[in-house]
């Protein structure tokens, strides 16, 4: 099916005056799901207590099960959160690690997320440990060895992105969670760029937990994310947020009510632990559709003819130096070393100032910037060719 990209972009809200190429950060939302997302809060805003707060779980459940299905998982697996922080913020805390362990996490993870493994093993009397990561891999089998050779008989977890967000880069997270299983480790993974840039069907893989963002590449409203955990470690959690659902998640002990369309009290335990607003997960199934009438294959194809271009453009005619490995190893996301004085914000600001184009920058190294350019199905080829054009003044 051919597709109109020009038409597509008009279904964007984006100010026809800027140049959004930042959607690593956050995706620009699509009209119908805006629209659908507003409906939702004006109908809950009618009557907020019966409408917003107990008439929400069925619709929400509805919603659960027809996102768990793009994720390739079982819907009583996932629990929706508004972001991945507060997602693998859960999984690490509520699950129990064993005192004189030790966990690792690789040197490209993000900030946000090594923070919290941190003190997760502080708290837990675990060893913590950074290892390296190979930048520019040249096989799949060589970023499976440098992660396996890490793992210990005293690691307990290892904490790995499915894309890199600084780069791009994708690790094989299933064949990994395939061989860590085997050694009794558990792994968690960081999939903020996972749903929408790349396939999932994480309920045919070994992973333990992972956490996505659906507000990035799977283009949901802003905060809308959740935390998949496998099956078998459902009964080995323990809450850190106590609700009506208590803590007690075996079936067999635990009879809750068939309120929003599972009896699972996993689910009640860990998801419905207080009051939220819905609707931004409720027009998730707008999301859906809107995706469906574009087709998968059509965005990925898109989102790779886009960043073939920002590299062509960035790296082989202006030569900047490609931090992100070769394309068969990345996705969504190029990052070049820019040269120069710039600071990451200056970098951002300088951009936006000379062309009102939005990027991301930060700092690599001591003396180092990085600028990374993540571009939409919104994006188009000029826009591209316009941000080269400018960075190749800047940089004169």
């Amino acid at each position: 099916m051919r597709v109109d990209w020009k038409a597509v972009r008009r279904q964007f809200l984006l100010d026809p005056r800027e140049i959004y190429l930042n959607a690593g950060t956050f995706s620009a939302l699509p009209r119908p799901v805006l629209e659908a997302q507003q409906r939702l809060m004006a109908h809950a805003e009618g009557n907020p207590t019966r409408r917003g707060a107990r008439n929400r779980l069925r619709p929400l459940w509805r919603a659960q099960r027809r996102v768990a299905r793009y994720l390739g998982a079982d819907p009583e697996d996932i629990l929706f959160h508004i972001n991945v922080t507060q997602a693998l913020n859960q999984a690490l805390f509520s699950h129990p690690w064993p005192k004189g362990g030790e966990f690792l996490a690789g040197d490209l993870e993000y900030g946000a997320i090594v923070n919290c493994a941190r003190e997760v093993a502080r708290r837990s009397g675990m060893s913590f440990r950074v290892f390296p990561i190979p930048r520019e891999p040249r096989s799949e089998d060589e970023l499976v060895e440098a992660v396996l050779r890490e793992a210990k008989p005293a690691t307990a977890g290892i904490l790995l992105s499915h894309v890199i967000s600084a780069t791009g880069m994708v690790l094989p997270v299933e064949r990994l969670g395939t061989a860590l299983r085997r050694r009794g480790v558990r792994l968690v993974v960081d999939g903020a760029h996972g749903p929408g840039l790349v396939p999932l069907k994480l309920g045919s893989t070994d992973i333990d937990f992972y956490g996505g963002n659906l507000h990035k590449w799977f283009m949901g409203p802003k905060g809308t994310a959740f935390l998949y955990v496998a099956r078998d470690l459902h009964l080995k959690l323990r809450p850190h947020v106590v609700g009506w659902g208590g803590v007690e998640t075996d079936p067999r002990k635990h009879k809750v009510h068939d309120v929003k369309g599972t009896a699972w009290p996993f689910q009640y335990v860990f998801q419905f632990q207080g009051l939220y607003d819905a609707c931004p997960f409720l027009a998730l199934e707008e999301t859906l559709r809107f995706r469906r009438a574009i087709g998968e294959t059509n965005i990925r194809r898109r989102i790779a003819a886009l960043i073939a271009l920002v590299r062509r453009r960035l790296g082989k005619e202006l030569g900047l130096r490609e931090r992100s490995p070769a394309p068969e190893f990345s996705a969504g996301l190029a990052a070049f070393e820019v040269p120069g004085e710039f600071a990451p914000y200056g970098l951002e600001e300088a951009v936006f100032r000379a062309s009102r184009i939005t990027v991301a920058a930060w700092k690599d190294a001591p003396g180092r910037t990085l600028l990374r350019v993540s571009p939409g199905i919104w994006s188009s080829e000029a826009e591209i060719d316009a941000l080269a054009e400018t960075l190749g003044r800047l940089l004169r």
